[in-house]
């Protein structure tokens, strides 16, 4: 998605500043990728959450998966096919996740016991007891999430908090800055 930046600039007439821009952004990832292979550890991690009774989970060819992939860790449907969002139900999930360390991408939560509220059922997963749980929403303000807004063309920002989230040991004193640690 951080293409964008090169179609913004040629609308705008500055194709030679968003070339710039895009090969900077492009370099820092590819560096951050190195980076991450450093660490020895490589956990197991789950991605989004339910709604009504459906958990809808990034396919193993989304910009999620891929961005967990970088960042050297193990997605739980990392072999799944699709470019799209895949259907579980909560019982298909809860067996996929039994190894689960990291739970990402989970929607607008002050805390975990926000998550509850959406299936009380959550509260049985070992992520949900044991695991750290992050929100996309370390850069709001009011009803804006800069996640959607930067985010979208700035992935090697996106990349270093998943780094930051999977292996802390890489930047010990750097804070996330497009997700939040759900207490």
């Amino acid at each position: 998605k951080t293409a964008y930046i090169k179609l913004f600039g040629k609308l705008f007439g500055k194709e030679e500043l968003a070339r710039k821009k895009y090969e900077k952004i492009e370099k820092n990832y590819k560096e951050l990728i190195k980076l991450a292979l450093t660490s020895k550890s490589q956990p197991t991690v789950l991605a989004n959450e339910m709604y009504g009774d459906i958990w809808y989970l990034p396919g193993g060819k989304t910009f999620t998966a891929n961005y967990i992939a970088d960042a050297n860790a193990n997605y739980i449907l990392s072999n799944n096919p699709e470019e799209k969002a895949v259907t579980m139900s909560f019982e298909e999930v809860f067996a996929k996740s039994k190894q689960t360390q990291y739970w990402v991408n989970v929607g607008n939560h002050k805390n975990k016991k926000d998550l509850l509220q959406i299936n009380p059922n959550y509260a049985k997963m070992k992520v949900y007891q044991k695991g750290d749980i992050y929100t996309i929403s370390g850069r709001e303000k009011g009803s804006a999430n800069d996640y959607f807004e930067s985010g979208v063309v700035r992935g090697d920002l996106v990349l270093k908090d998943y780094i930051k989230i999977f292996h802390p040991e890489i930047f010990p004193k750097d804070s996330l800055l497009y997700m939040k640690k759900l207490n």
